[in-house]
C-alpha cells in the first residue's frame, strides 16, 4: 500500500498511525467497512488483524500533482486512488486539469484509477479553516477524458448528492472510474 500525499502534517498524522505513536485517527470503522465489503465478519481480532497487515506494508510518499511524475519517480501502478485531490488543491480550472493528468499519469497500463471529487464547489470548510476548490462538474471529467485521445476507455461517472455538507461549502460529490487503455 503506498500513500501520498502533498502536506508533510498528512503524512506524519498516517506515520504515527503505522508508528501507533502518539495521538493518531482511528481507522476501525473503515476497516471494518472494507471487511464487510469483503464478505468477512468484522470482530475485533479480525480489524486488529487487517490493522498490521496495513501497517507493516504500507510505504509513504510526499507527492505533488503539479509534476508530470507526482510521485518523484517513473512508477505505474495498478490501481491509483485519488480521494478530493486536484480539485480541493486549488480554484483554478486550469490547474485542476492539469493536476489530474499528472495523477492520471501514475496509473499503468491496462490499470485503473478511482476519483472522488467535490462537485461545483468553489471552496470547502473544514472546522474554522477554508480551502479553495476548482468548481468542477461531471462534463469537466469528460471534457478531460475526450483531450486525452482515447487513453482511457470503460469511463463511469457518478453524482452522489450529500445536501447535508452544506455548510462545508458542497451538496455533491462525484465518482469516477476508468481503465488506461494506452
Amino acid at each position: 500500500v503506498h500513500l501520498a500525499d502533498y502536506l508533510f502534517s498528512n503524512l506524519n498524522e498516517i506515520k504515527n498511525w503505522i508508528n501507533k505513536k502518539g495521538d493518531y485517527f482511528n481507522w476501525n470503522e473503515l476497516i471494518k467497512t472494507a471487511l464487510k465489503m469483503e464478505g468477512k465478519k468484522p470482530t475485533k481480532k479480525a480489524i486488529l488483524i487487517r490493522q498490521e497487515e496495513v501497517r507493516s506494508k504500507s510505504r509513504l510518499f510526499r507527492c505533488d500533482a503539479s509534476l508530470d511524475s507526482p510521485l518523484g519517480t517513473s512508477e505505474h501502478y495498478p490501481l491509483v486512488i485519488s480521494t478530493f485531490c486536484a480539485d480541493s488543491a486549488t480554484s483554478s480550472k486550469k490547474i485542476w486539469r492539469s493536476f489530474q493528468r499528472n495523477i492520471l499519469n501514475l496509473v499503468e497500463l491496462n490499470g485503473y484509477i478511482l476519483i472522488s471529487a467535490l462537485r461545483k464547489c468553489t471552496y470547502y470548510k473544514n472546522g474554522e479553516s477554508i480551502f479553495p476548490c476548482a468548481n468542477i462538474s461531471e462534463g469537466d471529467f469528460q471534457k478531460l477524458f475526450e483531450s486525452m485521445n482515447r487513453h482511457f476507455s470503460d469511463i463511469k461517472i457518478e453524482v452522489c448528492e450529500v445536501p447535508e455538507c452544506a455548510e462545508e461549502g458542497f451538496t455533491s460529490l462525484i465518482y469516477v472510474r476508468t481503465k488506461r487503455t494506452r
